[in-house]
């Protein structure tokens, strides 16, 4: 069993790896929060600049260019259309392809 002084004198030899310890991880949490203050406050001030500066221009643009926009959509409807037609029919042919060889493999094993 330990004494007193065993433990006092334990607890004393320990100490300094103990409070090292401690500054370090206090500075790591302090750099870390640091960096993330940062961020959120860098965030926050592009999010202000792109809704104040650029987003206005943007809904100007669109304004102005809205006739042709609106003009595009059927074409664009019919395109979104086809590319889906086209996937779907790729989709289907590589099922039945895959389901005819599973057909022949089991007419070969089951002869």
């Amino acid at each position: 069993m330990l004494t007193q002084e065993q433990i006092n004198e334990a607890v004393a030899d320990a100490m300094p790896n103990v409070l090292a310890g401690l500054k370090r991880e206090i500075s790591e949490n302090a750099i870390y929060t640091a960096k993330q203050a940062a961020w959120s406050a860098v965030q926050a001030a592009v999010t202000k600049w792109i809704n104040e500066n650029l987003v206005p221009e943007i809904l100007t643009a669109l304004a102005e260019s809205k006739d042709g926009l609106v003009a595009s959509a059927p074409l664009l409807a019919q395109s979104v259309n086809d590319a889906m037609v086209e996937a779907f029919q790729d989709t289907v042919k590589k099922k039945l392809e895959s389901s005819w060889e599973r057909k022949k493999l089991f007419e070969a094993l089951l002869g």
